[in-house]
């Protein structure tokens, strides 16, 4: 009889082991999907400010060449230029400035393979903060992309913008 209760006292507590193992692996799980997912914090920019405005990609695969809007307040922010790729096999860069937003573009040149990769800066380029704002001010949309095998694919998700302050 002492041996019937041991085992139903051990097995109570295996499964409350066993609960709690749960539990925390379920918060572990919800901690990291939750900074994995967050939002980055708005940059404070002073007026006067130069900064580099740079696109990232949470995934491409093939890519040949892409375009994406930029949105920004242009009586809040001039654009300064220094638009670069940041794959090195796409070298054919371009912005074109329209009247709500700037248009960039870039593709790859010749028979080539398309570039892969996971989280990828694609491209940066300068501003200066012509009064105080904050990074919440830029906006992307827009993304089409181009792969290797001339697939066009219209607005892609997981394109993101990351303000940096520039160091000199």
């Amino acid at each position: 009889m002492v041996a019937i209760k041991s085992l139903f006292a051990n097995k109570k507590r295996v499964t409350i082991i066993a609960i709690t193992v749960a539990i925390l692996a379920i918060v572990a799980a919800v901690i990291v999907i939750y900074y994995m997912n967050k939002a980055e914090v708005p940059v404070t920019l002073e007026a006067g400010q130069n900064f580099i405005v740079s696109v990232h990609a949470q995934e491409v695969k093939n890519l040949y060449g892409y375009q994406f809007n930029l949105y920004y307040d242009k009586d809040k922010v001039a654009y300064k230029g220094d638009l670069k790729s940041s794959i090195d096999a796409i070298s054919m860069i371009f912005e074109k400035d329209k009247e709500d937003y700037m248009l960039v573009g870039a593709t790859m040149i010749g028979d080539v393979p398309g570039f892969s990769g996971r989280n990828v800066e694609v491209c940066s380029m300068e501003f200066t903060a012509k009064s105080d704002i904050d990074s919440s001010a830029f906006t992307i949309n827009r993304v089409n992309t181009v792969d290797a095998d001339q697939n066009y694919v219209e607005n892609i998700s997981g394109w993101t913008i990351k303000i940096s302050a520039k160091t000199e």
